[in-house]
This record gives C-alpha cells, structure tokens and sequence, in this order.
C-alpha cells in the first residue's frame, strides 16, 4: 500500500520507466559470500537499459551487472529504495537495503574497472539507496574498500548521508523529496558515465586505466563499514556527516513538490513477463 500510494508522490516524474523495476528478485547476481544468503529483492531499483551497454561487455560481466535473466529489466543498478509500513521495522529495511547496495556497489565497480590495469578504490559512492517507514526517509551511499590482508573480497562501506521526517511539515517534505529526485538522478548520470566509459574500452580494446570526472561522494574516514558474511551483517558506525553535491538544488517545481501534488496514475498490470535463456 505504502509503494503504491506514498511512493509516487515522492518520485514525482521517473523519467524512463524502462530503468526502473519493482521487486524483482536478483537471481542472476553472484553471490556475495558462500550462497547461503538469498537473493536481493528491494522494492524498487534504478538502472539502465541493456541495450545501452555493449553485447560483449554484458556477456563477460552479467553476473555482477544483470540482476534478472528477464532480458528487459534495467542492468546496473545503482539506486534503490526499501520500504515498510507504520508497523514495519525500520532495522530489518536498513538491512535489506544494505545488501542490496553491497550488490549494486559490487556491479557498478566491475563496470567502472572493465578492462582496467587493477581495480581502482578511490573512497567514492556511485551507489545511493533509501529506506522509507512511518514517513521517514533515510538515504545512504555505498562503495567498495580494498579488501583486508585477512579477506580476499572488498569490504563494502555504507554511509548515512540524509535524513527527512516528511510528514513533519511542508518545508520539511519539499527538501525530500527533492533530495530524493536529484539522488536518482544523480545515480544516472554515474551510470551513464562508467557505461560509456566500458563502451568506449571495447571499441578501442583500450586496457588503460579510466580517465573518469565522475562525481562521486567521497568518502575519506570511516563510515558505516559492513562486511557482508555468511553468518550475517557486521556493522561498524561513525556518526560522520556526508551529503551529495546539490542535494538541495532541485530542478522540480514548487507544484509538484506541494502537499497537493497528486501521484501519477497506476499503470495496469503488465503482461505476463517471459524469461530467456
């Protein structure tokens, strides 16, 4: 009920509505430790078009990139929203949504390093996320550290960057709202970038290392550092204060971001979907 009647009204316009999916489970995911964990499932999820990114490159990175077998679901994602009820726990969305992320972070760096010389950590988040309960909203970035002598995989760090109680006044929601939109978008554009980076690679069969702008959030001290193990979620918090570049600057209008504002209408059901092999 919540995703269905809340939800919109925060999105506002999602722009291309073939980059974003709703609970779709991330089957077609490597697994992150020894495949006792299930799979992620976040209640929605932004990525981009598979057609954007090269045939070549999709075939040697879909398990780290392409969460369905479903051909024409969004591929890398790197922006996602958990969301509970009044009476649902706002610790278990946090740590849904931290799996989830652990998974976006890891794909979104196997695109960026495609036929990179070595992995490059830089502290940076390309990955946002959002839990949304009880009216409020809670938005984190994730990214990748250099795994420990005592690890063979990355750690992955989740950082709190933001949070709204949206229901407590008008000023109040605008701010999330708008924050929220310029997150998604912002999420976009470091995709587009690392896509047409990997494209590029595989049009020359380049192997030198990215000459990349992109903007990430940096992150320079210690944060909520989560090492995702089979046994469960190890978590380590810094109350450190982190923001996204322009949070705040919202190309919205103040009408669709007013308490008045009414959410798109629901589209019908889709078609049955089919699977491919």
């Amino acid at each position: 009920q919540v995703t269905a009647d809340v939800i919109p009204i925060i999105e506002g316009d999602v722009g291309d509505r073939k980059c974003v999916a709703r609970q779709v489970p991330f089957t077609n995911l490597d697994h992150l430790t020894d495949g006792t964990l299930v799979p992620g499932n976040p209640d929605l999820y932004y990525g981009a078009r598979p057609e954007q990114l090269d045939q070549k490159v999709r075939r040697e990175l879909g398990g780290h990139i392409i969460p369905s077998t479903q051909h024409d679901l969004p591929i890398i994602p790197n922006f996602f929203l958990e969301v509970k009820g009044p009476d649902g726990s706002a610790a278990v969305a946090k740590r849904q949504l931290l799996y989830d992320m652990a998974l976006g972070a890891t794909g979104y760096d196997a695109i960026r390093s495609y036929k990179a010389d070595a992995v490059k950590f830089d502290n940076k988040a390309y990955t946002i996320g959002c839990t949304y309960q009880d009216g409020q909203l809670k938005m984190y970035g994730s990214h990748p550290i250099e795994p420990s002598i005592s690890r063979k995989k990355p750690g992955i760090v989740m950082t709190q960057l933001k949070a709204f109680a949206l229901t407590n006044d008008p000023d109040t929601f605008r701010q999330g709202a708008a924050a929220y939109r310029n997150g998604r978008d912002w999420a976009k554009q470091q995709r587009d970038q690392a896509i047409a980076q990997a494209n590029e690679r595989t049009r020359l069969g380049s192997t030198e290392s990215p000459q990349s702008d992109a903007l990430g959030v940096s992150f320079t001290s210690e944060a909520s550092c989560v090492m995702i193990e089979a046994t469960g979620q190890k978590t380590t918090t810094n109350l450190g204060s982190h923001a996204v570049p322009s949070l705040y600057d919202s190309d919205t209008s103040a009408d669709e971001l007013s308490l008045d504002f009414q959410p798109p209408t629901k589209r019908s059901r889709s078609p049955r979907k089919h699977s491919y092999t």
